[in-house]
Parts: structure tokens; sequence; C-alpha cells
């Protein structure tokens, strides 16, 4: 008998949960000052609707006191000190219980924003997580994963011969690096910031950092050769190599993070030559085939890690 008992009473905790799920729930906010409530009430609303539980809106004849104890609620309460807002958010016979507090001294509206959801994200699927943190940027929420601005920059090959004769396969990688970073979800390219020798970037990166408010540098450079081919068909073959290599500031100091090395590619070519102008060409022919043939999905895998 006891055990029927049990059941029973599950099964109606699991009616009621349910029920809470499906229904909408009230929203009360107090502590608005004068002529904000309008704006705190669309910043708060629709995100609890969105990414939490549908809310209602009190009817115009007012709620009675058993409502209020039998109905799912959120209560948001504001106080406000001297160059401070405090937010605390409550919730009761929710889907999901929330208890949380946060503050914010960004000025209003975005201490409403920044307050709100420092509370709320803990709470919410990754899905919605993701969407808001995607959609509120600009707030940099300590919760949400970093977005890096990042610079992406030219290091110079120590090679002299291969450097001065590479600018062609320089710029068809840049272009298409720089596409790479900006196609990629999660990170923000700054800017092409131009060419640099490796000590160079560790001198003078903080920097750069700092010139175009970046987080992030990645720095690719090239290595090359034009061999003479033993093939009957072909007089020579042209080879290049790429290699990425992320620094960071680190405490003051220009630090490496990582570095990837980029299957390379070589080109037959029909003739021999070794002025400056056929080594530009070739190495430019062998870096276009390189953009078609590498691996999007590891370089991706890459900037990703970065993050």
């Amino acid at each position: 008998m006891r055990i029927w008992i049990n059941i029973v009473f599950v099964l109606i905790l699991l009616h009621q949960n349910t029920a809470w799920a499906n229904q909408a729930c009230f929203l009360f906010i107090n502590g608005e000052q004068e002529g904000q409530e309008f704006v705190i009430d669309q910043l708060i609303r629709p995100v609890l609707s969105s990414h939490i539980q549908s809310i209602k809106s009190v009817p115009p004849e007012g709620i009675t006191s058993k409502q209020l104890e039998s109905e799912c609620k959120f209560e948001l309460s504001l106080v406000y000190t001297e160059e401070t807002l405090k937010i605390s958010l409550d919730s009761k016979q929710t889907k999901s219980p929330i208890n949380g507090y946060a503050s914010s001294t960004k000025e209003f509206p975005d201490n409403i924003r920044e307050a709100f959801l420092t509370v709320l994200v803990p709470y919410v699927s990754e899905t919605s997580k993701v969407k808001i943190c995607k959609e509120n940027e600009d707030l940099q929420l300590k919760l949400c994963p970093k977005v890096p601005k990042t610079l992406l920059v030219h290091q110079f090959n120590l090679d002299e011969e291969f450097a001065s004769s590479s600018k062609q396969a320089v710029t068809v990688l840049a272009e298409e690096l720089q596409n790479l970073i900006q196609s990629k979800k999660g990170m923000e390219f700054m800017a092409m910031a131009g060419s640099f020798r490796q000590d160079q970037i560790k001198q003078n990166g903080e920097g750069l950092l700092n010139q175009y408010e970046a987080d992030l540098i990645v720095a690719f450079t090239l290595e090359g050769e034009i061999q003479p081919s033993k093939s009957s068909m072909w007089k020579a073959l042209a080879t290049i190599n790429l290699s990425l290599n992320a620094f960071t500031e680190k405490e003051g100091e220009i630090v490496q993070l990582s570095s990837l090395d980029i299957k390379p590619e070589r080109i037959p070519i029909r003739k021999l030559g070794k002025s400056k102008t056929y080594r530009e060409k070739h190495f430019g022919r062998a870096a276009r085939k390189l953009v078609k043939k590498w691996s999007e999905k590891e370089i991706n895998q890459y900037l990703e890690e970065l993050r």
C-alpha cells in the first residue's frame, strides 16, 4: 500500500511540474527608477519568454493572492546605489528554478542588460547561451566565451632569395586566410597588419595589439623552393610550405600560443629558369594550388582552438 501511495505522489509531482513547464508565468519587476519602467520590461520579458518560459501580462483587474500563490512567476528586484545597479532574480513554480544576484556599473540600459544576463545565462540551454552571447557581444559577459579580435600578419622568411620572389604567393595566401578568419564564427577579423620578422612580432606585438584594439595575432610564414626535375615531361618542380603561428599578450609579454603546418603543395614546371620573375610566377601558382587543396576543416579547427 505504501508503494502505491509513493507512486501516486510521484505521478502528481510529475503532472504538476509538466503543468508548470507549459504554462505562462507572471513577471514582477520592483525598484525601477521613474521613466525606465517600459524599457526595463522590454529588455527582460522577451529574453525570459524566448529562453526560459513564456511570460503573460497581469490582467487589468489584477490577480488574487490565491492566484499569486498557485501560479508561476519571476520576480526581478533592482537596487540602485551611487554608481552600481544590483539585480536579483527569483522564480517560483517555474520550469527552471532561478535564484541569482549580479551587479553592474555600466550606464542605463546596459547596466540592466549586463546584470540580468549575468544572472540568467547559467540557467539557459547551451543553444540559448550561444544566441544570447552573440546578440550581446558588446557587453563582454564573463560567462560568455570571448570573441578574439584577430590581426593577420605575414612573418618574413629569412631566406632572402625566397622572400624577394614570394610577393605574389604572400598576396594569394593573405587574401584567403583573411576570408577564412572573417567567415569564422566566434572570431572577429580586425586587419591585415603587414609583414614582420618573428623577432619584430615579439618586440612590437603589444603595440600592434593596442593599435588595432586586438587580442590575437595570427602570423603566416612561407617556405618554398624550385628544383630541377628528372621527368622527361617537366623541367622543374615548385614547392610551397605554409605555417601558421598564433601570438597573444600575457603579463606584458608577447607569447606564442600554438602553430600549425599546412601540407605543402608542389607544381610541375615545363621550363627551368632562374630569374626573379620566373620564381615569382611559379611560387604564385603553387600558392593558388595550395589554397585549392588545403583542408579548411583543419585550419578552422586550429582557429577554433585559439578562442
